[in-house]
């Protein structure tokens, strides 16, 4: 489902005043409206344009067979302008979470932005916000902040800040909470925000509850909880500003789930595993195996995750499996809960996978990410090709590595052979394109590649180069080549490489075309010396 850009400019009475950052108002109403204001850093900022792009994420997710055919770029350029980078948000929200008062959200939201070239606008990105005149201010970051109080609406669907439900087993009376799905474009259906995974900025969250109810976001809360002024039965909950992260990371949710912490000394971050009362115990499998892959995989990149918290939560309802969000990462319930009375072996190792997966994320995605959405694949194959290595840690009998090639290689084989099939790299322009590449060709080829990498290059070289790339660029955006070179230069070093040959001379061959090839071997006895012929073509049906 997609709705047409749409935008308004507005005439600022200071136009032309080059001498200071003008004071033009306006205000973000609707279903999903917020105060917000941008402060902007050093440059001449003399407009405002509020931007409305983008879709909702549509179903295909990780686990999905779906191969989109690679559709020709739309013309329409929906990427935000380069002249603004966003430094900060603070963003204060009050959901509501309750059928009396129709699942409502008050907001506030400030930005620092930094103006990197003269500019006469301001763009960002917002969904189903109508912008009036009265509450967006731009100031000279020095100056007084504006912060007005609107209202908007908790989604009934599964993207951006929407309602979960679930039925109370003793009561049978529903109960409800508000959670979070924004990868890839569902931010800004939150709060006003620059809504591309190259923007990255740290992020302040306060969230207001009932006293009753409990919240978490991707940092860890402030021991600073106070009454929200005029609420009685109301409180803050203030969370520690973020390390830089991209927009379709940042997660909240509010509940009255019980919660569980992980035990003994590999509690380091605080692990907590978040559900419901009636199925909290079944959590216990996720806090067990949660905290052990994560230590090991801080050893296996050499990097120690950078966050002081860690928290996992089952959802009723959930658009995928699961979701990477930085410090939160949300669970379906059958991704995250196991009951080894009722919950069958395969079930068990999908848990397994699945969690294995989204805490590889916290490096390949959270630490380093892509600049955009063309190269998924350095998020989605690292995630798919590493769970194997966390699986295998905690339950070496499974010897689940050893399924790696039936469970990916064969399978995905199936499906790159087909005309629909794309390029593990493929430039997505409009962002209607994004969720067609969620698929198995950035997923499962993306990981067979990588396996293929660690046998030619050789595991040590591999992993080497890995955490050297992982550590250059560390709360950063990268593209494929900015791999290749660490990869380069790691195998290089350890001559597990000809000097003369690059990784990307290699890999761009498996990354750029689609499909993979066939080789026929031509031996030739007719000679003193036997000679053999190697030719390869593009693998078709027809073989």
């Amino acid at each position: 489902m997609t709705q047409p850009p749409e935008q308004l400019t507005m005439d600022d009475p200071t136009k032309g005043n080059k001498s200071k950052l003008p004071r033009g108002e306006c205000r973000l109403s609707l279903a999903a409206g917020f105060g917000l204001v941008l402060l902007a850093v050093g440059v001449v900022v003399t407009a405002v344009l509020v931007t409305s792009h983008l879709t909702s994420c549509a179903n295909g997710g990780p686990l999905s067979k779906k191969i989109g055919p690679a559709k020709a770029v739309k013309v329409v350029d929906v990427r935000l302008p380069t002249h603004l980078k966003p430094l900060y948000y603070k963003v204060d929200l009050i959901p509501y979470v309750e059928e009396a008062k129709n699942f409502t959200i008050d907001g506030k939201v400030w930005i620092d932005i930094d103006c990197l070239q003269a500019t006469d606008k301001v763009t960002v990105h917002i969904k189903n916000i109508t912008v009036t005149e009265t509450s967006v201010r731009i100031y000279e970051i020095h100056e007084a902040q504006l912060s007005p109080s609107v209202t908007s609406l908790i989604a009934d669907s599964l993207g951006g800040f929407y309602k979960s439900s679930y039925k109370d087993v003793g009561s049978n009376a529903t109960r409800y909470l508000g959670t979070t799905f924004f990868e890839p474009i569902d931010a800004r259906r939150a709060f006003p925000c620059f809504d591309e995974p190259q923007l990255k900025a740290k992020f302040e969250i306060s969230l207001a509850r009932r006293v009753n109810m409990s919240s978490i976001s991707n940092m860890k809360k402030l021991n600073r909880t106070e009454p929200v002024q005029g609420m009685e039965g109301w409180l803050w909950d203030h969370y520690d500003i973020s390390v830089p992260m991209s927009t379709y990371l940042v997660a909240f949710v509010v509940s009255d789930f019980e919660n569980r912490v992980a035990n003994g000394s590999l509690s380091r971050p605080e692990f907590r595993v978040w559900a419901r009362k009636e199925a909290i115990k079944q959590a216990e499998y996720a806090r067990d195996i949660g905290p052990r892959i994560l230590a090991f995989y801080e050893a296996y990149f050499d990097i120690e995750f950078p966050l002081q918290k860690l928290d996992m939560i089952a959802l009723p309802d959930f658009n995928q499996e699961a979701m990477e969000n930085w410090g939160l990462i949300t669970y379906r319930e059958s991704a995250m809960l196991y009951d080894p009375r009722v919950t069958s072996d395969r079930a068990k190792i999908n848990v397994a996978t699945v969690i294995a997966h989204e805490l590889a994320h916290s490096w390949y995605g959270n630490l380093v990410t892509m600049k955009w959405w063309s190269d998924l694949w350095l998020n989605e194959g690292f995630g798919r090709y590493v769970e194997y290595i966390g699986v295998n840690h905690v339950h070496p009998d499974w010897k689940i590595s050893q399924k790696f090639v039936a469970d990916l290689v064969q399978s995905v084989f199936l499906l790159d052979v087909l005309d629909s099939s794309h390029p593990i790299y493929i430039p997505v322009g409009h962002p209607d394109e994004i969720s067609e590449i969620f698929d198995e060709i950035s997923y499962s080829k993306g990981a067979s590649i990588i396996r293929m990498m660690n046998h030619f290059l050789t595991e040590d070289t591999l992993r080497t180069g890995l955490t050297s790339y992982l550590k250059k660029w560390k709360y950063n955006n990268t593209v494929q080549d900015d791999l290749w070179e660490s990869l380069t230069e790691a195998a290089h070093r350890q001559a597990s490489l000809d000097p003369a040959i690059t990784a990307k001379e290699i890999m761009d061959t498996w990354t750029l075309q689609k499909g993979f090839p066939v080789v026929h071997v031509e031996r030739n006895y007719d000679t003193n010396e036997p000679t053999a012929t190697f030719t390869q073509v593009h693998f078709q049906n027809s073989y």
